[in-house]
């Protein structure tokens, strides 16, 4: 829906309308809902039930993919706030940057957890 908004916007602004918009208070706040909507769902993903992957690498038992879970929603609630400080305190060409470092850091971050919880021992018999 916001890629949604934000394509509307670039075709009206090429169209001549929406002229008196300020691009950059648009693009900061289309940033800053898109946080908002991470955090949001990085609130709900520990609460998810439990699904079995298919991928070998990523089959963890009930208690381990609690425990991932919770991880990826702490961080993801860590990467909506970043979101969140990098459109409200850095340079517009400096935003889009920062968040694909940051994504890369994210969702490395939650790889590496995975693989890690795989090799721990479970508590479940």
């Amino acid at each position: 829906m916001i890629t949604a908004m934000m394509q509307a916007f670039i075709i009206g602004r090429s169209l001549g309308y929406g002229n008196g918009v300020d691009a950059e208070a648009l693009s900061r706040a289309v940033i800053m809902v898109s946080a908002i909507l991470v955090i949001i769902q990085g609130n709900s993903m520990p609460k998810l039930p439990w699904i079995s992957s298919r991928f070998a690498a990523f089959q963890l038992d009930p208690w381990q993919s609690a425990r991932a879970r919770r991880f990826a929603g702490w961080l993801s609630i860590a990467y909506g706030l970043a979101m969140i400080a990098a459109a409200a305190l850095l340079p517009v060409r400096a935003i889009a940057p920062f968040v694909m470092a940051f994504t890369t850091v994210y969702v490395g971050a939650i790889v590496w957890n995975s693989f890690r919880l795989k090799r721990e021992p479970s508590l479940l018999p």
